[in-house]
């Protein structure tokens, strides 16, 4: 079995492999530390098992603390890999299916589109649904921080009209995941981070895992963001708010993350029946 690298730098997430040692994986890292003064953790582990894991620089630089090899990090876009995940296990209980119209989920929904776009589409960015709560962050940054209800954002950010047939391009869109949750605390009639903690943290014992928002560095371990840091730390924060929580709203300690993957990928989490999804 090849061996996974996982490198977690910043709320960043790089994996790969194989690599030949513990001591390559720790010459390499020294590498970064010295040429880009990299700040993370390195974990490198087979199956389940950690073989070497270590942690370099700081997690909060403005503060001094040292990064830890349980720091938790922002997994940003890896957010949504985890978020199908919770999408797959309400497919295994028959509450969900991927093909079917989300209308069927949120009779409330924009009718002319809600009859055509399927989780599936959503899910895999193939739906059209304009990526309008990305436009509207970049437009008045002031907006990242500010709370909505799901039914509000979707209605605002997540109901434009369609730029092509679902199902026949490709275009990568965090507003499909606001309809996304929409749909699975209808359906489930529980909020998007208590079905995380129902389907992951409790059952694969997880300690440094969970759903955040608001401003990340408020969680407890959390390594914090920095735009610069010299001539002295500027942070850099990032508020999530809640209604995007499947888009960029989880985060994991590199242990956590190598346990949370080996149990996806070994079938302890989903059903067989997850290759027809």
């Amino acid at each position: 079995m090849k061996r996974l690298v996982s490198i977690l730098l910043a709320g960043f997430v790089v994996c790969a492999g194989p690599v030949a040692s513990a001591q390559s994986y720790h010459d390499i890292a020294d590498g970064f530390v010295e040429t880009d003064g990299f700040n993370g953790v390195v974990l490198v582990g087979q199956g389940a098992t950690v073989e070497a894991v270590e942690a370099f620089g700081t997690a909060r630089a403005a503060w001094g603390v040292p990064m830890t090899t349980n720091t938790r990090f922002e997994l940003g876009s890896m957010s949504k890999w985890f978020a199908a995940i919770v999408v797959l296990k309400l497919v295994d209980q028959g509450k969900l299916d991927l093909d079917a119209p989300i209308s069927r989920y949120l009779p409330d929904y924009r009718a002319d589109t809600g009859a055509r776009l399927t989780l599936r589409h959503l899910m895999s960015h193939s739906s059209g649904l304009p990526n309008d709560v990305l436009k509207a962050r970049q437009a008045d940054p002031s907006s990242r921080g500010v709370e909505l209800s799901q039914v509000e954002a979707v209605r605002r950010y997540a109901s434009g009209t369609l730029t092509f047939e679902p199902g026949t391009a490709w275009d990568y869109s965090h507003s499909n995941w606001l309809v996304v949750k929409a749909v699975v605390e209808r359906v489930s009639g529980k909020g998007y981070a208590t079905l995380v903690d129902q389907f992951l943290v409790k059952p694969l014992k997880l300690k440094d895992t969970g759903i955040f928002h608001g401003d990340s560095s408020q969680v407890k371990s959390m390594a914090a963001g920095y735009a610069a840091l010299a001539p002295e730390p500027k942070p850099k924060p990032n508020p999530m708010p809640d209604f995007m929580a499947m888009a960029g709203g989880f985060y994991a300690s590199a242990p956590d993350l190598l346990k949370l993957m080996d149990k996806v990928l070994d079938g302890h989490v989903l059903s067989p029946r997850r290759g027809e999804h």
